[in-house]
C-alpha cells in the first residue's frame, strides 16, 4: 500500500512563519551569538608568543601554552 493512501485524512501542522521586524536587533542578536569573552593576565600574553630558539627556520607562531590552551578550550565548548 502506498505511503500517500491517507494523505487527505491526515492531521496536518502548518508550518510555523517567522517573520524579523527589528533587523537591527536581529543582526546584532547573531553577532552576539558566537561571542566568547576570555581574560588574559599580563603574565599569560607574554607568554603566548614563543621565545626566540636561535636555529634557523621558520620561528614557531605559538607557543605550547598557547596550544593547550586552544585545545582545552575546543574540548571545553566543542
Amino acid at each position: 500500500m502506498p505511503y500517500k493512501a491517507n494523505e487527505s485524512r491526515r492531521h496536518k501542522i502548518p508550518r510555523a512563519r517567522y517573520r524579523v521586524e527589528n533587523w537591527a536587533a536581529y543582526d546584532a542578536a547573531l553577532r552576539r551569538r558566537g561571542d566568547l569573552t576570555i581574560w588574559v593576565t599580563p603574565e599569560v600574553i607574554t607568554a603566548w608568543t614563543p621565545s626566540a630558539t636561535g636555529r634557523r627556520g621558520r620561528p614557531a607562531r605559538y607557543s605550547d601554552i598557547a596550544i593547550e590552551a586552544g585545545v582545552m578550550l575546543r574540548l571545553a565548548f566543542g
